[in-house]
């Protein structure tokens, strides 16, 4: 080849030649699986693992989830310089006077597709440490215009980083949250701040008599220091002795009535009170007597989260080498995440959960964590390339293995780390069959090796031709799209190759290939009322626009394979 503007020759073997795309250009993805595991009942959907370079990847997403997102956890790049794995750190050379600008750039192409993906009430969060943490709360303010943005510090290395002055414990996670929305559920309070947090089970103030409530005038049985029994509603000439009446067995009849001696009543009726036993707990007054509070079971998350639980080196690091043999710098402890994503979707057992920065895939980890703890059904998408470690890829190059080849691959962060961590902590096996060992901390304290009744899928992202996809011989690339846009419920079943249209037994989604048998698949949809997508090929938009009109309203309904190339031909950035 002769190089541009002149020169000598210069002879490359093919090894050395890169294909360029220019990155104003229009792609058009498909998606390839590279395998799936199927833990969980089949009505449950499948969590998706891709492969993939995260902004032709969110390019992707607007096509199938625009408006959908619940919740956008990542953690990107920290830019710090260090030369390990490129994807956790080294985003440009710290020695680079342009670099906080490159980096910039680089998170605001994907926070403004970013946007787009959320749902009205949907939430970013974004991880950060001190080192861009001031230019990407500014790049936020920008892109999410009213939205308000918090930054939570979180303690995730008790031990410190020495720097200059300081040492440094603790990152950020920024919370992008649409203005005035009240989407961050109540956190779940430790059993030391519950006995902090308490409040007397006895009313007070106006409407707080006997009186007011005959239901609620009833005697609590204590036994030491401990709620043993309640008692029935007092009758109305019953007047106790005091509020504290010592019985001949030991036990202690409290009532609710003050230091005044006014019969006041109790917080809950009788009928209702069995129900907070376990939250009552008993005080002594300065007076010797005893009286009964409630403790707080939630309280509102707080800017500084500081627990042992959250410590990357224990929860992260040492958990990822446990479930995969593999040393991974800087993973997220996955209770770090766990907590971020109880904050968002604890209240959205359906939620959508989307990672682009995926890393080690901590994101997923937590996702199922959490639905085993209060048995939703979210899901979680996770978009992570398979880049090699600087120092073994210049190693792999000079031995002759060049990426792209299986031995450079195997080597790369998706190979390597993301699918055997996954897979691992899906299965509760590591890589080698031996059982992990340990459990997880809170909830039920259930053991590692349980694994988890979850659906994981693997999936390559790979570029179409257009016109190609035009002519309806893609198919097969598109297909695994259409599944995970209409929920990823089901085994999809073998590409139809044949078939007028194919409606999948236990998915939500149908595809009429050929419009001249429209009638015969709307009468197939009548049968199917668990059908939430169609897809209708069809090179005429005022024939799609007749058949969309006789179908069912709720449907969700799109034209192939006009919307699909629309999609990209639109969702490009020119350059610069």
């Amino acid at each position: 080849m002769t190089p541009e503007g002149g020169g000598p020759q210069v002879s490359l073997g093919i090894p050395d030649l890169v294909s360029v795309k220019p990155f104003g250009e229009p792609i058009f993805p498909g998606l390839t699986s590279t395998g799936r595991i199927q833990r969980g009942p089949v009505d449950r959907p499948f969590h998706a693992v891709m492969n993939a370079e995260n902004y032709h990847a969110l390019q992707l997403f607007l096509f199938m989830y625009e408006g959908q997102v619940d919740c956008i956890y990542i953690d990107p790049p920290y830019n710090t310089g260090a030369r390990d794995w490129k994807y956790n750190n080294r985003f440009v050379d710290s020695n680079d006077v342009w670099r906080h600008s490159k980096w910039l750039s680089m998170m605001e192409k994907r926070l403004r597709l970013s946007r787009r993906l959320l749902r009205p009430d949907g939430v970013l969060v974004v991880t950060i440490d001190e080192n861009e943490h001031a230019h990407l709360v500014m790049l936020l303010e920008s892109v999410f215009k009213g939205y308000a943005i918090t930054s939570v510090a979180i303690v995730h290395n008790p031990r410190g980083v020495q720097g200059d002055n300081f040492s440094y414990n603790n990152e950020f996670a920024v919370f992008v949250i649409p203005s005035g929305a009240k989407v961050i559920a109540q956190r779940r309070l430790t059993e030391e701040e519950k006995k902090t947090n308490t409040s007397n089970l006895r009313n007070w103030g106006g409407e707080s008599e006997r009186t007011d409530a005959r239901n609620c005038f009833y005697p609590i049985y204590v036994k030491g220091e401990s709620v043993v029994g309640f008692g029935d509603v007092a009758s109305d000439e019953y007047h106790p002795a005091g509020a504290n009446v010592r019985k001949a067995d030991g036990r202690v009849e409290v009532w609710p009535i003050d230091e005044k001696g006014i019969e006041r009543k109790w917080r809950y009726a009788r009928q209702s009170v069995d129900e907070v036993r376990a939250q009552l707990i008993v005080t002594t007054g300065r007076d010797h007597s005893l009286n009964i509070h409630i403790a707080k079971e939630t309280g509102p998350f707080k800017t500084v989260w500081q627990d042992k639980r959250l410590d990357a080196s224990v929860y992260g690091t040492q958990l990822v080498k446990e479930f995969t043999g593999t040393e991974f710098p800087f993973p997220k402890s996955l209770y770090a995440v766990y907590e971020v994503l109880y904050a968002v979707t604890v209240l959205r057992p359906n939620a959508l959960i989307l990672d682009f920065f995926a890393g080690s895939g901590t994101t997923l980890h937590a996702t199922w964590l959490l639905n085993t703890l209060d048995g939703g059904k979210r899901r979680c998408i996770l978009v992570t390339n398979n880049e090699v470690e600087d120092k073994t890829a210049r190693a792999l190059i000079q031995s002759g293995s060049y990426p792209g080849s299986p031995s450079f691959e195997a080597n790369g962060i998706f190979e390597k780390v993301t699918i055997p961590r996954v897979t691992a902590a899906l299965a509760g096996r590591r890589p080698d069959g031996a059982a992990a060992e340990g459990k997880y901390k809170g909830g039920d304290e259930r053991s590692y090796s349980s694994g988890f009744e979850e659906n994981l899928e693997f999936f390559r992202l790979d570029y179409l031709d257009s016109e190609l996809v035009d002519l309806g011989s893609q198919f097969e690339a598109i297909f695994p799209i259409l599944w995970l846009t209409a929920g990823g419920v089901g085994s999809r079943g073998p590409t139809p190759t044949s078939a007028a249209f194919f409606i999948p037994e236990d998915s939500h989604f149908g595809v009429l290939l050929h419009d001249s048998q429209f009638p015969r698949f709307r009468r197939a949809l009548e049968k199917r009322s668990d059908v939430t997508h169609v897809w209708l090929v069809t090179n005429s938009p005022e024939g799609f626009a007749d058949m969309r009109a006789a179908l069912p309203s709720h449907l969700s309904v799109r034209m192939l394979y006009r919307d699909y190339l629309r999609n990209f031909r639109l969702n490009v950035e020119a350059p610069k």
